[in-house]
């Protein structure tokens, strides 16, 4: 566990504004040194640059009631995010060093690393840690939840039982290859966050439905093909399928506004639907957390894709969006032109912007208005920054009523 730290300040009394990214990868994988991530570029812009790592798997999120029994806090599971405070509590106390103001540090996440800062945003025992927060690839309600402990404890004695033991005291013995080595079958145990009474009183949802949380401005969004790209060699058979899976009585509602008369029309709206519907997932996400809080959000839809002739199936996909802002497009062997070196030079100021103010409005850019429940609209980050509607009216009103 360390962190990696860019620091363009001369004196450590320069008081600069700090960003802490927290790698995603599914709770299982992932580094703050991998190159997407490197902060030098970011950090010439006028902030300290901060990369944490955590434990991954069954190291960082491994529930078991033996170990909430023999926890003084009566809890387990956790364990990434309590790195996560430690690596925020050591960067209070030390960025000074570096030139640092930590009055002013801001936790970003991407994939698993948002649904990370979602949780240190419920998190008491994060409170006062930072001051603005964003959650790249996403927000919806449906990510918005932890796993329930007693739940969570079930899957971790049927791991136990997977890798052929019967207790915690067994499981220690089994060395770190044994422990990581996926367990072949339908049904492989999956980590992830757990409301365990202690890091979180209560799941997410919870927390921020009573106004608990630490209220802190939000910058969170979505990549264009998210959850989609691969949809664009759907059949008409299969998106039709889909759509009653997901709908049920509804989906002839939903194929009504996205027709599927045939494999092309089906491939293209199967696009346009996971699109459309994750803008206003965003959206969703929003109005709900502004029913409790005081503090802004800002909602994105960042549709521009990394130049890849071999496969321009994939568009905008997750994660694409990261060597933009973190200015390391140098980084990846990939026809550039001018104008992705223009959307990097915009997106990453609205990111430093963020991180100084929790605004990232500033000179020279598009104006990107404050959340607003009563607009149906998110700002576009790509070749045009402007703001735009989540849908047509009709859509909207499919979405938000399902």
């Amino acid at each position: 566990l360390y962190l990696n730290i860019w620091t363009p300040a001369t004196s450590a009394k320069d008081s600069l504004a700090v960003l802490v990214f927290i790698h995603g990868g599914a709770f299982t994988e992932g580094s703050g040194s991998i190159a997407v991530y490197d902060g030098e570029e970011l950090a010439k812009k006028g902030i300290i640059v901060v990369n944490i790592n955590y434990r991954l798997g069954v190291f960082g999120f491994f529930t078991h009631p033996e170990l909430t029994a023999e926890s003084s806090n009566k809890a387990c599971g956790n364990y990434a995010l309590l790195d996560c405070i430690a690596a925020l509590k050591w960067i209070n106390n030390n960025i000074t060093a570096f030139g640092g103001d930590p009055a002013r540090v801001s936790i970003s996440g991407q994939s698993a690393g948002a649904a990370i800062v979602h949780a240190l945003t419920a998190s008491p025992l994060a409170k006062g840690l930072f001051s603005s927060a964003m959650a790249i690839s996403g927000s919806s309600l449906g990510r918005f939840n932890a796993r329930v402990m007693a739940d969570a404890e079930k899957s971790g004695v049927e791991f136990a039982v997977q890798k052929g033991v019967e207790d915690i005291a067994a499981l220690r013995q089994l060395d770190a290859a044994a422990l990581i080595t996926r367990v072949a079958g339908d049904n492989p145990i999956r980590f992830g966050i757990v409301a365990d009474g202690y890091v979180l009183p209560e799941n997410l949802k919870d927390i921020f439905e009573k106004g608990k949380q630490n209220d802190v401005p939000t910058l969170t969004g979505i990549t264009a093909d998210d959850a989609g790209a691969l949809n664009r060699k759907v059949t008409r058979r299969e998106f039709t399928e889909n759509a009653k899976r997901a709908f049920g009585d509804k989906a002839g509602s939903f194929l009504a506004l996205y027709p599927a008369t045939t494999d092309g029309e089906a491939a293209g709206n199967a696009v346009q639907a996971a699109r459309d519907m994750n803008k206003i997932e965003t959206f969703k996400w929003a109005a709900f957390r502004a029913k409790t809080a005081a503090t802004p959000v800002y909602t994105y839809y960042f549709d521009r894709a990394i130049p890849w002739p071999e496969h321009p199936e994939f568009g905008a996909f997750h994660s694409g969006d990261l060597p933009y802002y973190f200015l390391t497009l140098k980084q990846f062997d990939r026809p550039w032109t001018s104008v992705d070196t223009l959307v990097a030079e915009t997106a990453s100021s609205y990111w430093v912007n963020f991180v100084k103010t929790g605004n990232p409005n500033g000179a020279g850019l598009p104006e990107w208005p404050t959340f607003d429940s009563d607009k149906k609209v998110t700002f576009r980050l790509g070749e045009k920054p402007e703001v735009m509607p989540l849908a047509d009216e009709k859509k909207m009103e499919f979405y938000l009523g399902f």
